[in-house]
């Protein structure tokens, strides 16, 4: 078996990596590079200097056919399927951590070290609000099915449900340990706000 170099180059430097369409992976490294993948791992499509850092997060978002990426330089971009930008979102004081969608108000949320989740406005790029509630950096988050309620996970030992049309937080969960990884259930229903 020889195993192509290429390849444990990639597995070497990679720091997030998201499946979208077609079998192909998007994956962020540590030198800021972005490097789009095919089914065999081959290389398809490389974005150097995507960031300024690390990249440390990202997300394929199907309903818009684009990726985000994340970084700890703090910035967000967005991309188009064949590696082209599209915009740069800037909000947080700190490294991104974490992303999801909600597919409720059409917004990509994004989690930092700032101790904030962020909703940034699909149709226009643009922050919709800042939420603020956990003491220490957003390890995670995730949308219920419908998108109208988020959940957070933070290093503060506790994870948070967010209600997002009422842009609030409706309930804390206190943990022993730091909160590194959420999501609600495929099934579950929008409707937390009753329990």
């Amino acid at each position: 078996n020889i195993i192509n170099t290429q390849i444990l180059d990639v597995c070497n430097n990679v720091t997030a990596a998201t499946f979208f369409s077609n079998n192909l992976i998007f994956c962020g490294s540590k030198d800021g590079s972005i490097l789009i993948l095919n089914e065999k791992l081959n290389i398809i499509n490389t974005i150097s200097g995507a960031h300024k850092s690390a990249i440390t997060c990202c997300i394929y978002i199907d309903e818009k056919s684009i990726f985000c990426s994340g970084s700890i330089d703090k910035n967000i971009k967005l991309w188009q399927k064949d590696g082209l930008y599209i915009t740069q979102l800037q909000g947080h004081n700190r490294a991104i951590t974490c992303f999801t969608f909600s597919n409720y108000r059409n917004c990509l949320i994004s989690g930092s070290e700032d101790n904030s989740l962020i909703l940034w406005d699909l149709n226009n790029y643009s922050k919709i609000i800042r939420l603020q509630g956990h003491f220490n950096l957003i390890t995670c988050c995730s949308t219920s099915s419908a998108g109208r309620f988020l959940i957070s996970g933070s290093r503060d030992c506790t994870s948070r449900i967010w209600d997002l049309k009422k842009l609030a937080c409706i309930l804390i969960i206190n943990h022993q340990q730091w909160v590194l990884s959420c999501f609600f259930e495929n099934n579950t229903t929008d409707d937390v706000s009753n329990k």
